[in-house]
């Protein structure tokens, strides 16, 4: 892989994260709402939000498989030569 290749992927990666980001930082009571708790693990509703722009984001700009928290694996269309 080329050293272009990877700057793209790591932008796209970038731009994933940053759009989750602005998500989880809202103070939207809604967002903020308990979604689940398992032992010492908190869900609120703004977790799930951020992993579906980051997923969509991702699936829409690159082919990879994706292993998410909450989704578990999402097949790709490609692989990593």
């Amino acid at each position: 892989m080329k050293h272009d290749d990877i700057s793209h992927l790591v932008g796209i990666a970038t731009d994933a994260a940053q759009s989750a980001g602005k998500i989880l930082r809202k103070k939207e009571s809604k967002d903020r709402k308990l979604e689940a708790r398992r032992g010492r693990e908190w869900k609120i509703v703004a977790d799930r939000r951020a992993e579906q722009v980051l997923i969509n984001h991702l699936q829409r700009n690159s082919d990879f498989s994706i292993l998410s928290e909450e989704s578990g694996r999402l097949e790709g269309k490609g692989q990593l030569e």
